[in-house]
């Protein structure tokens, strides 16, 4: 194989986002994926304003799946908070689908993949080395980790995540509840909450997230009580679960290795978004990779970063503490004072940080030109003849 400029360790959207900036500078990449096909994991496969922006901004050919304008937020049984809004609040993917799209944009451009599982990577001083199970070692002076939650490459230097939360869900769900609407639905789980995310063709997703220290078995038995509640489902079929990364990375020493996506601990823990983190980080990575020596990417990466790692900072101060009390924020949000400003900012997409510094001004702007077209407060579970 000819000279690599960069490998790239994952073919999820932090990879591809990387693998196609930086192949359309003309780099030589490949991309090292243990599947061939993309698979099913525990996303919901809710793409934000912010990151639908960036994928169009970028001219990824990614597909954005179902845009839906009404969204619940909800703290039952005290609270139901329904939203319409004149743009789209997520446009809804199948997590598999957007995830091949992307794959087969950078096969068509020509970037080289390598389907093997990773055993382990290491640093000379000078060049990365990759093994894989699957083919020789490759080499390369750049290395761009986005292997996922469970990062190979992290592990291989010692790199930790900072906070996990835990995610389980079931997919293509077909019952009177999966109506075309987003819900979540707070306290569903400890220290966090349920939701229900439609496709648009009658079926869904729906799951439990929490951020609290709880066992898989007890996220079992708050899925099957919240889909039996929610959907009158009890019969869901496979369920697919996983770590959400959050908090950010330790990565000791000096090695120049670059961790994007989930493999960084990128996904915002009070909603549990991680494409849009993965997009950004992954382009990002490129950037820095192209713009500096090797042996500076990874000083150039994080600077590039500070906005996003200041967020997190604040979401590692608040996030918990604000997923014990789902009653009060129920209350909060039905507020027009409150949810006004945080829908002009979910829109514009700013983060937890950017909405709370621009508060006064996204409530100024609620009032004057909001972008909610309307709102409704309720005392009890939404009826399918209330849509």
């Amino acid at each position: 194989m000819e000279r690599i400029d960069c490998l790239v360790a994952g073919a999820g959207p932090a990879g591809m986002a990387a693998a196609i900036s930086l192949a359309r500078v003309g780099a030589r990449v490949v991309v090292v994926e243990k599947k061939e096909i993309a698979g099913n994991k525990a996303c919901g496969g809710g793409l934000t304003p912010r990151a639908v922006r960036l994928i169009r901004r970028l001219k990824f050919d990614a597909h954005l799946g179902h845009p839906v304008f009404y969204l619940e937020g909800n703290a039952p049984p005290h609270h139901y908070n329904c939203f319409f809004l004149k743009k789209p609040a997520l446009h809804i993917s199948r997590r598999a689908l957007f995830d091949q799209s992307l794959r087969d944009m950078a096969q068509k451009m020509g970037i080289n993949f390598v389907f093997g599982t990773i055993s382990g990577a290491s640093w000379d001083g000078r060049l990365f080395t990759l093994k894989t199970h699957c083919s020789k070692a490759l080499k390369s002076p750049r290395l761009i980790a986005a292997d996922g939650a469970a990062s190979r490459v992290r592990r291989s230097f010692g790199g930790t995540i900072r906070c996990h939360a835990l995610a389980l869900m079931a997919d293509e769900l077909k019952s009177p509840g999966a109506r075309p609407r987003i819900i979540f639905d707070g306290g569903m789980a400890p220290s966090g909450y349920g939701w229900v995310f439609p496709y648009g063709d009658g079926r869904a997703n729906a799951g439990v997230y929490s951020v609290a220290d709880i066992s898989g078995g007890q996220m079992r038995r708050d899925l099957a009580d919240y889909l039996a509640k929610r959907l009158a489902e009890h019969n869901p079929g496979t369920i697919t679960g996983g770590a959400i990364p959050w908090g950010g990375y330790f990565l000791p020493g000096r090695v120049p290795l670059i961790l994007a996506g989930d493999a960084g601990g990128f996904a915002d823990p009070m909603t549990g978004e991680g494409i849009y983190h993965a997009l950004y980080t992954g382009h990002a990575a490129a950037l820095a990779a192209l713009a500096s020596s090797p042996e500076k990417a990874r000083i150039a990466y994080e600077k590039s970063l500070k906005s996003l790692f200041a967020n997190m900072a604040l979401l590692r101060l608040i996030c918990q503490r604000a997923y014990r009390l789902p009653r009060q924020g129920g209350r909060i949000l039905g507020l027009k004072a409150v949810h006004g400003p945080i829908t002009e900012g979910l829109i514009r997409g700013l983060n937890t940080s950017a909405v709370i510094g621009a508060f006064p001004a996204l409530l100024l702007l609620s009032l004057a030109n909001p972008s909610l077209s309307h709102f409704e407060r309720r005392s009890r579970l939404p009826l399918d003849k209330d849509i």
